[in-house]
């Protein structure tokens, strides 16, 4: 069995009409359906409708992309956010403007802190607390931190020495979850350095 999943593509907008329809009408044949509850178009990422800027063209040419390109969106995106114009999701990393970037990146601090105190609260037996923020939960955030770099105002000085609001959220959390599991107030700067050193680096 063979199957095609997250697909993304980058195209012209005189394009994206052409493109989807060659897409649906081979992959249909061959299996391969488009889940247009999950396709989303990405116009722009200024907040800014490029439909409606293209339709109110004068030039018949320009119209007649943003004509396509709505009908594009109206027959493969199904979902209500149909247009995007901010920025979405590409596996797991944000893609779009600064604020759309920062506050998604945001969100799943916050998830990963509501998934620690679910453990806390949820598993009485300190091994599996900790076996499972090891393996699951401390992996949740590590393919975002390049887009923290990437979206954030300034950039890094030295980069083993990022520092950022994320960063910091995330050294609290972890800290704090430390703390808990081992039944003290405060972990130690060193302590906490330690406790991120893989096994087989000693």
């Amino acid at each position: 069995m063979t199957y095609v999943d997250d697909v993304n593509c980058l195209l012209p907008l005189e394009d994206v009409k052409e493109f989807t329809e060659k897409f649906s009408s081979i992959g249909t044949k061959l299996g391969a359906n488009p889940n247009t509850s999950k396709t989303q178009i990405l116009t722009s990422t200024h907040g800014k409708c490029v439909v409606d800027q293209l339709l109110a063209s004068s030039i018949l040419g320009i119209k007649r992309i943003g004509a396509s390109l709505q009908r594009t969106i109206t027959n493969y995106s199904a979902k209500a956010s149909r247009q995007r114009e901010d920025g979405l999701r590409i596996l797991g990393v944000p893609i779009g403007s600064q604020i759309f970037c920062q506050d998604f990146i945001a969100n799943q601090v916050k998830k990963m802190e509501y998934d620690l105190e679910n453990i806390l609260e949820g598993l009485e037996d300190l091994q599996n607390q900790l076996q499972l923020f090891k393996t699951c939960t401390s992996h949740k955030m590590t393919h975002l931190f390049a887009a923290d770099v990437l979206y954030h105002n300034k950039l890094p000085q030295n980069w083993h020495l990022w520092d950022s609001p994320t960063t910091n959220s995330i050294t609290h959390i972890y800290s704090n979850f430390i703390a808990k599991l081992s039944n003290r107030s405060l972990i130690p700067t060193h302590a906490l350095l330690i406790s991120s050193i893989s096994i087989n680096k000693g």
